[in-house]
């Protein structure tokens, strides 16, 4: 199970549980967490690392490893720049991981629809 969560610069939200999973407001947002499993971005394919689309409008943004604030199993967590607008987004999250270290061969992929209300 994978879960999206914006978070403040000062972290403030996190502690927030009545906020609702999976929805984000409109707007720019200085932090975005992806929750689940499995989830460390390694390798050095270019289709490792986040990729947030818009589904309306098909427009993508992409986030390597390297921007990564935290980047381990069961948490990603990353700044954006980006103006979220309402509707269905999606995170797609490719990764060579694999819990022994030994990289697949190719990406694998995690898909996360989103709503931003």
């Amino acid at each position: 199970m994978l879960r999206v969560r914006p978070m403040s610069a000062s972290r403030s939200n996190l502690a927030d549980s009545t906020k609702p999973y999976n929805q984000l407001p409109a707007g720019r947002h200085p932090f975005i967490s992806i929750y689940g499993s499995r989830l460390t971005l390694m390798g050095g394919l270019p289709g490792v690392g986040v990729r947030l689309r818009c589904v309306a409008t098909d427009e993508e943004y992409f986030y390597p490893s390297s921007k990564m604030s935290v980047n381990s199993v069961n948490r990603l967590c990353f700044p954006t720049d980006i103006d979220f607008t309402p509707g269905e987004w999606e995170a797609i999250i490719g990764s060579q991981y694999t819990p022994t270290y030994h990289l697949y061969k190719k990406e694998r992929y995690g898909y996360l629809t989103f709503t931003v209300v």
